[in-house]
């Protein structure tokens, strides 16, 4: 497939705002391929770290915030170490993953409800929530987990996550075996500071609302 070239294409709207965030010269990527080799996660994904670079330069906005590249990141920051040109790809795919996000609480899209999706995409796309969906969820589980205890505490983490992809008894023949090794509790500690963490993710909450 054959683009045509221009200023208006090269340094769109969305190319300068991921670069605005992410404080990354996208321009300054030359397609050496360092970052796509080195990823241990390339093999799931729909689109290598080089090409995902290289869509941000042509400015495909839908094909980059569609794709699974951005959720599968682990941000191991293999690419960052191995890029010639010092850009940090992984900062890149969390500013990708910030965008996403801001844009969907524009859009008042409901992450969070099974019937809402169904509704608006078809049963397919609400049974294959994919790892965009996994990604999301466990965010949001792990910062409400750690707002109620300022701690992760793994009981409620590991439940509400699995509630959340609809994955009900994933992993749950290894509780007694946790249990048993003392590495899974009901009760969670006790920590001092907890008012201050909530404190704290509450202006964060609101700081965004005020952006959005």
């Amino acid at each position: 497939m054959k683009y045509k070239l221009s200023n208006s294409i090269v340094a769109s709207e969305f190319t300068r705002e991921v670069s605005r965030r992410s404080k990354e010269n996208i321009l300054n990527c030359y397609q050496c391929g360092k970052c796509s080799a080195g990823c241990p996660v390339n093999y799931k994904m729909d689109y290598q770290p080089s090409e995902i670079m290289r869509m941000l330069q042509l400015g495909m906005v839908d094909q980059i915030l569609n794709s699974k590249t951005i959720w599968l990141c682990i941000s191991c920051e293999t690419c960052t170490t191995r890029c010639p040109r010092e850009n940090d790809p992984a900062r890149v795919m969390d500013t990708l993953r910030s965008i996403y996000l801001d844009e969907s609480r524009k859009r008042k899209v409901k992450q969070s409800n099974f019937f809402m999706r169904l509704w608006q995409h078809g049963l397919k796309d609400a049974l294959n929530l994919g790892s965009r969906w996994d990604v999301i969820t466990f965010n949001a589980v792990f910062l409400e987990n750690v707002k109620r205890h300022g701690r992760s505490f793994e009981a409620p983490l590991i439940g509400g996550f699995n509630m959340g992809t609809f994955y009900f008894l994933r992993n749950v023949l290894k509780a007694p075996v946790m249990l048993f090794k003392r590495k899974l509790h009901f009760l969670p500690k006790r920590i001092k500071g907890t008012e201050k963490i909530r404190e704290m993710c509450e202006k964060i909450e609101e700081m965004k609302e005020r952006d959005s």
